[in-house]
């Protein structure tokens, strides 16, 4: 399960056809209603569900930043699903897998590491996200666990649904304004795992079952004959997140799956617009705030 709000067949093709390569399992995608039929043949295609998102008039209420809102919006959609023994919450256009993403035998509720050379601490953008999510004494105390990935979350439906509840009771405790800042969902998440309000939770090592690579150099990755990728001891994860972060893998996942030669895109929020939008963010965070 998935928000892939804003994005065309190109950008979810990877994750939809390699995860069909290794698995039947439901896949279900948050799509804007004005996407939609553009995406319905594709959709038809690999049997994907399709979880509408409405526009209109919910777009003038206040909304928090997507990152947030997502999980909101698992909640409700996981009642569609009442069957389902274990869900996998992931990102969508960064995503591919390389195997079953559903292993035998795994425990109610896996989170990944996502920085395996460092702590919170040594992670600069995760310790400022949690320094404005909880606070500076709070963000000490933890400084030292490592950074967990809210971009994949493994586990039975009953301990995702329950890690979601806390997730959004925590969201709601600091000023709203934080709500609508990019690094929310992982300021809340680390802070959840790392302070007992998830006793089920099994943290996993980078490169395991979930290799996150985005804050690795790069160095020691190669592509296998078959277009794998592979982490630097030469094994293989079922799951690969953020491999668009690296040119040569994603130009070498682009041609498995018969796509156009990635494109290198410039930052997002350069430039005067950027710098104005950043300024009053932290100008909000710096007054009191009307409830």
């Amino acid at each position: 399960m998935g928000y892939a709000t804003g994005y065309d067949t190109e950008k979810i093709s990877v994750f939809v056809r390699s995860l069909r390569e290794h698995s039947d399992c439901r896949i279900a995608l948050f799509v804007r209603e004005a996407d939609f039929g553009a995406l319905s043949g594709f959709f038809r295609e690999h049997g994907v569900d399709a979880v509408l998102v409405e526009g209109g008039s919910q777009a003038r209420r206040f909304q928090p930043h997507i990152v947030l809102g997502r999980f909101m919006g698992y909640v409700s959609a996981l009642r569609s699903y009442p069957a389902a023994s274990r869900v996998l919450l992931t990102d969508i256009r960064d995503v591919m897998f390389q195997g079953d993403p559903f292993p035998a035998g795994s425990p109610p509720l896996e989170l990944f590491v996502e920085y395996e050379r460092g702590t919170i601490r040594e992670h600069g953008a995760n310790y400022r996200w949690m320094r404005r999510a909880v606070g500076d004494s709070l963000t000490r105390r933890l400084a030292g666990c490592p950074c967990i990935c809210a971009g994949t979350i493994l586990g039975h439906r009953e301990n995702v649904l329950a890690l979601l509840n806390v997730m959004l009771i925590m969201a709601a405790i600091p000023r709203s304004s934080l709500t609508r800042t990019f690094g929310i969902d992982q300021s809340i998440l680390n802070f959840a795992a790392h302070s007992g309000a998830l006793p089920n939770a099994v943290i996993r090592q980078n490169y395991g079952h979930v290799a996150t690579i985005g804050k690795s150099n790069g160095a020691g990755f190669s592509i296998a004959p078959d277009g794998r990728v592979l982490n630097p001891d030469g094994s293989a994860s079922a799951i690969v997140h953020q491999y668009d972060r690296h040119p040569s893998i994603h130009r070498a996942v682009a041609r498995k799956y018969g796509l156009p030669e990635p494109r290198q895109e410039g930052r997002v929020g350069a430039g005067m617009a950027g710098r104005l939008r950043r300024l009053l963010m932290v100008v909000s965070r710096s007054i009191p705030e009307m409830r």
